[in-house]
């Protein structure tokens, strides 16, 4: 028995045993561990090499979001150990200081160390200032400045007349040269320089009557760059507000982008017409953040998308008379429709100016871009197309290069109202390009969608069926403007 009672106590520790040693165990999971030393780095403008100490207990990655930052080495695996990085910076041929960001990633963590370097050493003894400090100086010819910004628009490509825009505003620049010269010798043609360049010019502080602006300038430096933009033959876009677009009809859409901090997307869309010189349309979305705030700028200027010599230029002065009467520089877009001032900058542009009768555009053309403001303030989002009818204009007008522009017969809004409480909505208006007869009020130029569409050959809001389907397209198309209780 007592052979039995060991026998069996033997098979149960051996089973205990077997039970302790096996798989079943929870397994232990190492949980990623991040550790920096270094918080920041800086360089001098003449660059040069730095460390920076970490402790990471699993595999690890380091990027640099700057191609003047190199690093060594980029990748490692984790230890209890401090480890090094190597970081070199080239030197900074800019006259501002710039930043950078060094990311070290463990796992799902990630930390940041910050860079910055100082900017190059000005032997010239020029203070670089921005376009806030410049503006802000006294006139003063003998006294020259840098200043390094983004082409926002050019308005002479003779004689290098052009505006300037960094985060703190905008500044006329009038005549760049390529070298610093007595009088403009007009070479600023040969730069090359266009709108989303960012260039580090020399100048002194004038004011030329009321309007503040860099003269004597000359170019130290150009570092190439892309305006915010597209130009085609059609588009596909899903935009609310595009009319109908062709590969065919010899016209372009061009689309321009917003510029401004916190806005993404379009900002507006023309469809430029290279026979008569005008945009047909320019379709854009309204709504508060859109519009803006600020002043109007007044920086008339060459549209970047489209060729010089196939658009019109008025940035000089208006429009002189053709074989019809005078006519004056209204907007399509208006300037209180987009007031951050980086965009702003880009309703000044040609493309978006028509010749207008100057008793329509401060009279029934104003009361309707007032009406249109007050009614995006209503709703979520107004989308606006406006434009012009040129059928059967043989009446033109000639811009500063004596070029022929068409004069429009009329002006029209197409607006589509969105809800999202009420849905879709939407109401036209046309109205002829000359003093408004006695009688003739915004209410009275009212017409539906559909009706507009008949009388200006125009396909509105091609991408409202996708959102509600044909049926209930067609029907806010052809909706009769006294039964919108928005109006």
């Amino acid at each position: 028995a007592m052979k039995q009672i060991l026998k069996s106590f033997a098979f149960a520790a051996l089973a205990l045993l077997a039970f302790s040693c096996g798989g079943d165990e929870p397994e232990v999971v190492t949980k990623p561990s991040l550790s920096i030393e270094t918080k920041s780095i800086d360089f001098d403008f003449d660059g040069g090499s730095s460390t920076i100490t970490f402790t990471a207990n699993m595999d690890w990655t380091i990027t640099s979001d700057s191609q003047w930052l190199q690093l060594s080495p980029k990748s490692g695996s984790g230890s209890t150990s401090a480890q090094n990085v190597t970081v070199t910076a080239i030197a900074n041929d800019e006259y501002l200081v710039r930043e950078a960001t060094i990311s070290i990633s463990v796992g799902n963590i990630s930390k940041n160390v910050l860079v910055r370097q100082a900017a190059k050493e000005d032997v010239l003894g020029f203070h670089t200032l921005t376009i806030k400090e410049f503006r802000n100086k006294k006139t003063d010819k003998n006294t020259f400045y840098r200043i390094v910004a983004e082409v926002a628009s050019i308005s002479n490509y003779q004689y290098g007349n052009l505006y300037l825009v960094d985060d703190t505003g905008y500044l006329y620049v009038y005549g760049l040269t390529a070298t610093k010269v007595a009088e403009n010798d007009q070479s600023f043609a040969s730069l090359g320089i266009k709108p989303g360049d960012k260039i580090s010019i020399v100048g002194y502080r004038n004011d030329y009557q009321g309007t503040i602006e860099a003269s004597g300038s000359y170019l130290e430096r150009i570092t190439p760059g892309k305006y915010n933009g597209w130009r085609a033959s059609s588009t596909k876009a899903g935009w609310m507000e595009l009319p109908a677009t062709s590969d065919d009809d010899g016209h372009d859409i061009a689309a321009h982008m917003f510029h401004s901090d916190g806005l993404k997307g379009r900002s507006y869309s023309i469809y430029w017409d290279y026979e008569n010189r005008v945009s047909l349309w320019e379709a854009y979305p309204l709504y508060f953040k859109a519009r803006g705030t600020g002043n109007r700028t007044d920086a008339w200027a060459l549209d970047p998308l489209i060729p010089e010599d196939k658009q019109f230029n008025v940035s000089k002065s208006s429009f002189r008379i053709g074989n019809g009467g005078s006519y004056i520089r209204g907007h399509q877009v208006p300037s209180f429709d987009r007031l951050n001032y980086k965009d702003n900058l880009d309703v000044f542009f040609c493309t978006n100016i028509f010749p207008q009768n100057a008793e329509f555009n401060e009279g029934l053309w104003s009361d309707l871009e007032e009406n249109v403001r007050t009614w995006s303030n209503q709703c979520d989002t107004l989308y606006v197309v406006t434009g012009v009818d040129v059928q059967g204009s043989t009446t033109y007008v000639l811009d500063n290069n004596d070029a022929h522009v068409t004069v429009p017969k009329g002006a029209y809004k197409a607006l589509l109202r969105y809800s999202k409480k009420e849905g879709y909505s939407g109401v036209a208006f046309y109205m002829e390009n000359k003093k408004p007869a006695s009688g003739v009020t915004v209410s009275s130029s009212a017409m539906s969608i559909a009706d507009l569409e008949k009388k200006v050959g125009v396909d509105f809001f091609v991408n409202l069926p996708a959102a509600v389907g044909d049926a209930e397209a067609a029907d806010i198309e052809k909706a009769d403007p006294s039964t919108l209780s928005w109006l």
